[in-house]
């Protein structure tokens, strides 16, 4: 059946494709090192800080599987052409592709973080353009930070390539039982034990000390978890005052039309240091070395 090609008329198109791109790379790095070698004009995503293709993010809802599709001419409705990708960015972005030294050196030190040190061998640098998918600032209450939303759409695109459907009831249920979980364990072990949300969850205290714990769920075995930006900022800030918890594996019903969550093992880390080699570019999706049951 052939693929549908829809082209692009909001700057969150942009980006969901952007980081589907960024979700999705590393699995079919032949196919993601062919299309970085051939591309002219890039979106840059000021919150991800994360790089697409303008021929791949200038299609809604685009990924890898469709991609291959397409050029199979195996499609309908768009063309599937880098004029008319870039010619829809523009139009959504409301802005024109140029060059750009600051980005185009960003753009090599992406490259080699996602596909290795040969990800643009024999490319012609001078060719590339830019355009920016700026940062979404809001200061509307209940509303997450930019950082965030970028993650959250690589979560969707994680769930969903592991057989999950995750909707916000179902995050929504995953957060709360594990920061349950989490309120728990430590309220018997410091006097004080408070949430906070961004960007960390807890906050505990004692008399001479206090520990900020990032709390996780998910339904997965925990082998990699996905943080923000600004999680892993103020991880790197606070050494030794760190803390991870996560619970994983964690069963997700519906009872009476609610989502409930329920059960998961616990990982705890108490002196948690971030290793930059776990980290990878989505938002940032960090991978676990050692974790044990609890």
């Amino acid at each position: 059946m052939p693929v549908e090609l829809i082209l692009v008329t909001t700057s969150d198109q942009v980006r969901q494709s952007l980081t589907r791109f960024n979700a999705e790379a590393r699995r079919v790095p032949a196919r993601a090192r062919k299309l970085l070698s051939k591309t002219e004009h890039w979106v840059y995503d000021d919150d991800s800080e994360n790089f697409g293709p303008a021929k791949f993010v200038g299609f809604a809802d685009m990924s890898f599987a469709k991609y291959e599709e397409a050029i199979k001419h195996n499609r309908k409705r768009a063309p599937f052409t880098p004029s008319a990708t870039r010619g829809a960015i523009k139009s959504a972005l409301v802005t024109s592709f140029s060059s750009n030294e600051q980005l185009r050196s960003k753009l090599e030190g992406w490259g080699k973080s996602l596909l290795g040190s040969g990800a643009f061998d024999g490319v012609d640098q001078s060719k590339w353009t830019f355009v920016r998918l700026k940062a979404q600032h809001s200061g509307r209450s209940g509303e997450r930070p930019p950082s965030e939303a970028a993650v959250e759409a690589a979560v969707a695109v994680q769930a969903k390539n592991q057989g999950f459907q995750m909707d916000s009831a179902v995050r929504q249920a995953l957060e709360e039982h594990a920061m349950k979980r989490a309120e728990a364990h430590f309220v018997s072990l410091f006097d004080s034990v408070k949430r906070k949300g961004k960007p960390y969850d807890l906050c505990c205290t004692n008399k001479s000390s206090v520990l900020y714990v990032e709390v996780k769920g998910t339904q997965t075995e925990g082998t990699e978890i996905l943080l923000t930006p600004n999680e892993v900022d103020f991880a790197r800030k606070h050494r030794g005052e760190m803390a991870l918890f996560l619970v994983y594996n964690i069963a997700v019903a519906k009872e009476d039309g609610k989502i409930v969550a329920s059960g998961g093992s616990t990982h705890i880390d108490l002196n948690w240091v971030i290793d930059d080699t776990g980290l990878s570019p989505l938002g940032y999706s960090y991978s676990l070395s050692r974790k044990q049951s609890d």
